[in-house]
């Protein structure tokens, strides 16, 4: 996952380093994982200003501080974890969906946003924590929630519409 789908208007920090709260929690994780005797690497996208993460057999995610309500949550900055799950089409059963979140999910939600390509729609996954609350087993268990459970949903709801992508692009190969 190369894309970055939050805040289009972080440009004005493109190219810098990683924030200093998600540095030092990264580097938690990597201590963390080393204590349960787990893999994980992580690499800064400094033109997206996001970490990607790759946790043992787990999809990767994307990880990057958002500002929040500081009046609502007493602090300006969330840690937020987010996978696609995959390109939103009309025939979608968003309630279905919907109901499979509510069943499995504790930290992430489901959320839909424009791509790079400002014509397609994404469903993604997304957990987020204000920093100030966040710790390292708490940052573990959402890579954890939005990696597993982004793979699940594209398999039951998008893996049928990528075959029928994949097929018209082999037709129109030919």
């Amino acid at each position: 996952m190369s894309n970055n789908y939050h805040d289009e208007d972080d440009e004005e920090l493109e190219g810098e380093d990683p924030p200093e709260a998600l540095d030092n929690l990264t580097d938690e994780l990597i201590m963390y994982a080393k204590a349960h005797d787990e893999e994980v690497s992580i690499e800064w996208d400094p033109e997206g200003m996001f970490y990607e993460i790759f946790s043992d057999d787990l999809d990767p995610v994307e990880v990057y501080v958002m500002d929040i309500d500081d009046a609502l949550y007493g602090e300006a900055e969330a840690i937020t974890v987010e996978a696609v799950i995959g390109h939103y089409y009309k025939e979608l059963d968003l309630a279905a969906l919907l109901r499979e979140c509510d069943t499995f999910l504790v930290y992430a939600h489901p959320t839909i946003t424009r791509g790079e390509d400002k014509d397609a729609e994404l469903v993604l996954l997304q957990a987020a924590c204000p920093i100030g609350q966040m710790s390292v087993e708490m940052f573990d268990a959402m890579i954890r929630e939005v990696a597993t459970i982004s793979a699940d949903l594209h398999d039951h709801f998008f893996a049928a519409e990528d075959d029928e992508e994949e097929d018209e692009e082999e037709e129109d190969e030919e």
